[in-house]
């Protein structure tokens, strides 16, 4: 099977297996994920993967999976905003989630661009 044919326009049989859903999250984007079958996205290394690679990826993961303080503190790493995906309210409120979503790669990206924007760098 070639690498780049999307998941969502693969039969469900394959959107349901590990091995073709992991490859598709490696070469996909954060709505990858919501075309695994439902068993996958309930599956912690399945949802590991997507939200390592992309923490947007949570708002695509089992109600479940939204609710473990493992997955959200990757994802929101990774994607500060992923924080609103969060299944529980007290996970959300969560000191360490909140660092973790202030302080998340996309974050300080964002502020160092507009740090250099404003010194005239970039």
């Amino acid at each position: 099977m070639r690498a780049n044919v999307p998941l969502k326009d693969l039969p469900e049989n394959l959107r349901d297996d590990e091995e073709v859903v992991l490859n598709a999250l490696i070469h996909g984007t954060s709505d990858t994920l919501k075309d695994a079958s439902t068993r996958l996205r309930g599956m912690e290394k399945i949802v590991l993967a997507a939200v390592e690679k992309h923490g947007a990826a949570l708002e695509h993961a089992s109600e479940e999976l939204r609710r473990n303080k493992k997955i959200v503190l990757i994802a929101v790493h990774n994607y500060g905003y992923a924080r609103k995906y969060i299944s529980s309210k007290e996970l959300q409120d969560d000191p360490e989630i909140l660092i973790a979503s202030e302080t998340s790669i996309n974050n300080i990206e964002e502020f160092s661009n507009r740090i250099l924007n404003k010194l005239g760098i970039f």
